[in-house]
């Protein structure tokens, strides 16, 4: 696991990055994820990815729970690799590819109200550390890491091209990034997704947020070496939409290796 001696430290999340840059508007994203739904109490953090059936968002949590089976699975395998989790929220897939695995995890995002939650709500784990910090800043040595998640975040990034390539700075050769939960479309696709978008963020009060918010695009993997782990359930989803057979949705797993 990755050192951090000497890092200032506050209710058990190292602050690499300073808060007062006032990069990430942390307000406004709670409000929204308040009025999502996705602010979690304690008691319900600490059994998540498991949710009760009744709960509004049960649906949503049943796709991230098979996301979790397949990335605990894939790093089963492994064995005390320093995995990084970017744009974590309060951690609970980090706690629970570190409690599942042998391997070692990082913790990172801006959003310091929901870090301060996962590590008070985790904090008995030990093979789990909690960061704030701007990754386009030196906040880790070159290297550091052997493998980068971004589960249902990597469509917060303006600039997908110098995302990848800043984290390549970080990763160690052959390193991996994997990325779950969200879609890459078409470039027709991605434009019909941001209308939709739009229109969401409208009825939700927080138009603004749309500024945010980008759309992926199959395009956008092509300078890199990637692929499709989960292409064959993708390809039997899309055979049942044309059919009309209703089935869980499913988000490709993409990862790209650096060579």
């Amino acid at each position: 696991m990755i050192e951090l001696n000497n890092k200032i430290k506050f209710e058990n999340v190292y602050f690499l990055s300073s808060p007062k840059k006032k990069e990430f508007d942390e307000i406004m994203y709670l409000k929204i994820r308040e009025k999502e739904g996705r602010i979690y109490s304690d008691d319900i953090l600490m059994y998540l990815p498991e949710i009760r059936k009744t709960h509004p968002l049960n649906n949503e949590w049943q796709v991230r729970k098979a996301t979790l089976k397949n990335l605990i699975k894939y790093f089963s395998d492994k064995d005390k690799l320093s995995v990084l989790d970017i744009g974590c929220g309060n951690g609970w897939l980090s706690n629970e590819i570190s409690l599942n695995t042998n391997n070692f995890v990082t913790a990172l995002d801006m959003n310091k109200t929901e870090l301060l939650q996962g590590a008070r709500v985790f904090i008995d784990n030990k093979k789990l550390k909690f960061i704030y910090g701007n990754i386009f800043e030196d906040i880790f040595p070159p290297e550091s890491f052997d493998s980068v998640i971004f589960s249902s975040s990597i469509q917060y990034f303006n600039d997908f091209q110098s995302l990848i390539k800043r984290i390549f700075y970080f990763l160690k050769a052959p390193g991996e990034i994997h990325i779950v939960d969200s879609n890459f479309y078409s470039i027709t696709g991605s434009i019909k997704a941001k209308k939709r978008t739009i229109n969401y963020y409208k009825k939700l009060g927080f138009p603004e947020m749309v500024n945010f918010y980008n759309h992926r695009t199959k395009k956008e993997l092509k300078t890199f070496n990637y692929k499709m782990l989960n292409k064959k359930s993708i390809n039997i989803m899309n055979i049942k939409r044309i059919f009309g057979i209703k089935n869980t949705a499913i988000f490709p797993w993409i990862l790209i290796i650096k060579n």
